[in-house]
């Protein structure tokens, strides 16, 4: 199994060539809804959102990547504004074009495969969990990845704002678990603000301010099944990262949390972390269930330098 620092060193490689603290949370992320961070589309709390904003991110995946139309993708689903964030990929509608263009041409010779195994929409905003597989025809060999993505939509449901985080699949963890299995289907849509305050809470108060001893508050003690590759079910191996009193000891550190989407019993997040000391953006996604967190997959990118960055940058 490879290290977090290995899989910096390939994703680096690959970019340069190609409660209370609840509330608090809630409110910081809604001002940034509103254009606060980052200078993204002022909205208020009447604005009326097309319905199918969720349906315009799948579409603008599958027809750009699957597809392989990256300029027909960009004319049905990319509003007159578009940001992007993730590696590689320049602003604007024209950037999204080239780039896809030439990653279509990259790929002759290969079969590719999208599959979207969770999609989640707030407001404007949209989460999809994807599947993507790459197959080399004459070799009969697979380059597969895990991507946790989010999107932003103006109020036709035409997508103005991109984020992405990506890497290669691993092998099973410890406790046998892929990092695309689990369940798929939204459900106690009643639930969703409930739950996006549980997840905040724990953001904020756990990962960010490691009050280590609420982890019971917000997770399952008894049924915590884990994704990640490199630990196992149970809070207990994951409370072995953060129970260390000095910061710069602990391997893994939550700075920040930039973006949340809920729907339901799914809540995910994008966060500037530290793992090992290098500047990662890393996104959960978190199963709610009982008011409690219950399940748990994650994705985790290297944040290049601004100076090899040709768009916003990754937050």
């Amino acid at each position: 199994m490879k290290s977090r620092r290995a899989h910096c060193d390939e994703v680096e490689m690959a970019a340069v060539a190609s409660g209370g603290a609840a509330a608090t949370a809630h409110s910081a992320l809604t001002a940034a809804d509103a254009g606060g961070d980052g200078g993204r589309v002022a909205r208020t709390e009447g604005d009326e959102v097309a319905r199918d904003v969720k349906a315009n991110a799948i579409g603008l995946v599958m027809e750009a990547v699957q597809n392989g139309r990256p300029r027909d993708a960009a004319e049905a689903y990319i509003g007159a504004q578009y940001k992007e964030h993730a590696a590689g990929v320049p602003d604007g509608k024209d950037g999204f074009v080239a780039f896809h263009e030439a990653q279509h041409a990259a790929r002759q010779g290969k079969n590719v495969e999208v599959s979207v195994l969770r999609a989640l929409q707030e407001g404007p905003r949209v989460f999809l969990h994807l599947r993507h597989s790459q197959k080399e025809i004459s070799t009969d060999t697979s380059e597969v990845y895990n991507t946790l993505c989010f999107f932003d939509a103006d109020q036709s449901g035409k997508i103005v704002e991109h984020w992405s985080v990506v890497m290669p699949i691993k092998p099973p963890n410890a406790s046998g678990r892929t990092q695309f299995d689990g369940p798929t289907e939204v459900s106690d849509p009643q639930k969703t603000a409930e739950n996006k305050a549980i997840v905040l809470g724990f953001i904020h108060e756990c990962l960010i301010g490691r009050a280590v001893e609420r982890f019971p508050h917000f997770m399952n003690e008894k049924s915590y099944l884990q994704h990640d590759p490199e630990f196992g079910d149970g809070m207990a191996t994951f409370l072995e990262f953060m129970k260390f009193a000095d910061i710069e000891q602990t391997p893994l550190r939550y700075d920040r949390c930039h973006l949340c989407v809920a729907e339901g019993n799914f809540v995910a997040t994008l966060s500037r972390v530290f793992w090992t000391g290098y500047e990662m953006a890393h996104a959960d996604l978190f199963r709610v269930e009982d008011g409690k967190i219950c399940e748990h997959w994650d994705v985790s990118e290297l944040v290049l330098p601004a100076d090899v960055c040709p768009n916003s940058g990754k937050f």
